[in-house]
């Protein structure tokens, strides 16, 4: 089993985004889960905060095999 947590900086307009994003997660929740199930994910967690002032995601994915995949 692999875990991957990865910490995300936010530009500080980027709020409405992640509002937007959370929404449309949301709105296709069952579609949502299927694809992680797919995936061999078992859990993914989401928690939006902020460290000295600055907007941050922290993404938490407990999967069969996560892939390596970075964004930059």
């Amino acid at each position: 089993m692999d875990v991957k947590a990865r910490l995300i900086k936010l530009r500080a307009s980027s709020e409405g985004d992640v509002y937007t994003w959370k929404s449309e997660i949301e709105r296709l929740r069952e579609e949502a889960l299927l694809s992680i199930k797919n995936e061999g994910v078992m859990i993914e967690s989401w928690f939006q905060g902020e460290i000295s002032g600055e907007p941050y995601l922290l993404a938490y994915t407990r999967a069969a095999g996560v892939r390596q995949q970075e964004r930059e």
